[in-house]
């Protein structure tokens, strides 16, 4: 299990790879790994950072990870800087033995940096507003 450094919104490049979301920017470690979202399934169909995988807390279950390999990197958000669930979430996926990174400033920091959101159906997201996340 490592609970690692935080990585910033600009800090990794998205879909790389099949199976994969992003890779961490050289300088963040150069690996490959999947973007979790903390917040509630309303709130992530409103606009999510592109290719993240809605998985809000409570839902985080040994069960649930069973489909992800054990060395897989996981780079947590929720709402933002407002927000414990990312801590919460981190926490969780330490403590089943994953290695996470938060994602510093959560998506109120994604959208902070310009960056763009996607919708359920990964297609661009017409919001710039953050919906609470209700974890």
């Amino acid at each position: 299990m490592s609970y690692l450094f935080g990585v910033e919104p600009t800090g990794f490049q998205q879909r790389t790879s099949p199976g994969h979301s992003f890779v961490l920017q050289p300088g963040f470690g150069r690996r490959a790994g999947r973007i979790i979202e903390a917040r509630n399934d309303i709130a992530f169909a409103a606009g999510h950072v592109p290719g993240a995988i809605n998985l809000p807390t409570r839902t985080i279950t040994p069960e649930r990870l069973a489909a992800f390999p054990a060395d897989t990197l996981f780079v947590v958000y929720c709402a933002g800087p407002h927000c414990n669930g990312v801590h919460r979430a981190a926490a969780r996926l330490a403590g089943l033995g994953y290695s996470v990174k938060e994602m510093i400033g959560g998506i109120t920091g994604w959208l902070e940096e310009g960056l763009p959101l996607a919708r359920a159906d990964e297609q661009p997201a017409a919001t710039t507003t953050v919906t609470s996340c209700a974890c």
